[in-house]
């Protein structure tokens, strides 16, 4: 049996799948034992390899016809805040076979110029993404999602209130549209996002985030987070929510 150092380097580093290992002249019998684990059913991945979203992603790619990451993954894949549910998804257009494979979560939908490149990978733009995680998350989690992305400069508020309006019939659109009414530029964690909610909800005027304090000539003394003075006479702030 070959040593590591003797298998192809492309079986190193990234998944693959028993077709490929055998194009470069490796037998099956080669992929069993402690050297190799399996993601997925039918793709194998060094031991050395971590497993991350991003492996676990391209992993999944080798066992669909052309589509696009989407919901939880593609969201995870942006470093975005969101509940994880330990699934790979992925998005096909319509007519396009969806395999059916433990661990990886197929949904069919038209795509119609909502898909992006990330790192080389064919994932669904931000606020397509917002959109249909819409049908998976509830306001609170949505909310905290849409602060994030606009925080980060994935997507702008308008963007966000542009799709959710134009998506009447997609599962989760009202919930969608009720969302942006409350996402806010400048929110700079989940935990603020929360808080500000838990007042909102509760009938509470909105507090103002990251709203920067001058001095006489301009410069930048503080950030106040978050902050009241619009709703009050004189300036309440808490800064540590």
């Amino acid at each position: 049996m070959p040593a590591p150092s003797d298998l192809p380097p492309e079986l190193l580093a990234r998944p693959f799948t028993l077709s490929q290992a055998r194009s470069l002249g490796v037998a099956r019998k080669v992929l069993r034992g402690q050297r190799f684990r399996r993601p997925f059913g039918g793709v194998y991945l060094s031991a050395c390899v971590p497993e991350t979203i991003e492996v676990r992603a391209d992993a999944a790619r080798l066992l669909l016809p052309a589509g696009a990451v989407s919901h939880h993954t593609a969201a995870q894949l942006r470093h975005l805040p969101l509940p994880h549910d330990g699934l790979i998804h992925a998005t096909v257009p319509p007519g396009t076979p969806r395999p059916e494979i433990g661990g990886i979560a197929v949904h069919t939908r038209p795509f119609a110029g909502s898909v992006t490149e990330l790192d080389g990978r064919p994932v669904v733009t931000p606020d397509r993404n917002f959109l249909e995680l819409a049908g998976h998350l509830n306001l609170l989690d949505l909310v905290v999602l849409g602060d994030a992305m606009v925080r980060r400069g994935r997507v702008t508020v308008n963007q966000l209130h542009d799709i959710t309006h134009s998506a009447t019939r997609q599962h989760g659109a009202t919930l969608a549209r009720r969302a942006t009414t409350l996402v806010l530029p400048r929110v700079d964690s989940p935990m603020e996002t929360r808080s500000r909610l838990m007042l909102v909800l509760a009938g509470l005027p909105c507090p103002e985030p990251g709203l920067k304090v001058l001095d006489e000539d301009g410069q930048w003394v503080a950030t106040l987070d978050p902050e009241w003075q619009r709703h009050f006479g004189r300036r309440w702030a808490t800064e540590s929510w």
